[in-house]
């Protein structure tokens, strides 16, 4: 499975390691967790919260006021649908953690190759953003 979009998430900051609560969660980003359905039909029409990607196997949202991402898979994904998966900036001191949550009904491996997509998606979100920072850094 290949995750197509990248979206900017956080302005140029540090991050620091990752955290996540994996599947089934009691609270999804600061929300009731619940089914990946419901959970994109109360989302996509929350204020403050707009549509940044739209592809065959994957919906994105964006919480402003958060900046958390909600990405929800559709039909054509495959085994792994339904999916929801939310990855939330939470500031700690001087640096940003990136908290993500996934709540995946699909098939146990494709829920796994799932979690493995978005830490890696993760992991090169934080590689990007460190050279930028670096780079801003050395420009002063």
């Amino acid at each position: 499975m290949t995750i197509r979009w990248v979206q900017c998430l956080l302005a140029a900051c540090a991050i620091v390691p990752l955290s996540t609560a994996a599947w089934a969660a009691g609270e999804f980003c600061g929300r009731d967790s619940g089914e990946p359905a419901g959970l994109e039909a109360a989302i996509s029409k929350a204020a403050g919260v707009k549509e940044i990607y739209r592809g065959l196997e994957y919906v994105a949202y964006q919480d402003s006021a958060t900046e958390a991402v909600f990405t929800f898979s559709l039909p054509a994904q495959g085994p792994a649908h339904p999916t929801a998966v939310c990855r939330k900036p939470v500031r700690d001191g001087d640096s940003i953690t990136l908290q993500m949550v996934i709540v995946c009904k699909g098939e146990t491996e494709s829920c796994q190759r799932v979690e493995s997509d978005f830490k890696l998606l993760n992991a090169k979100m934080v590689a990007a953003i460190r050279n930028q920072a670096g780079v801003a850094a050395d420009r002063k």
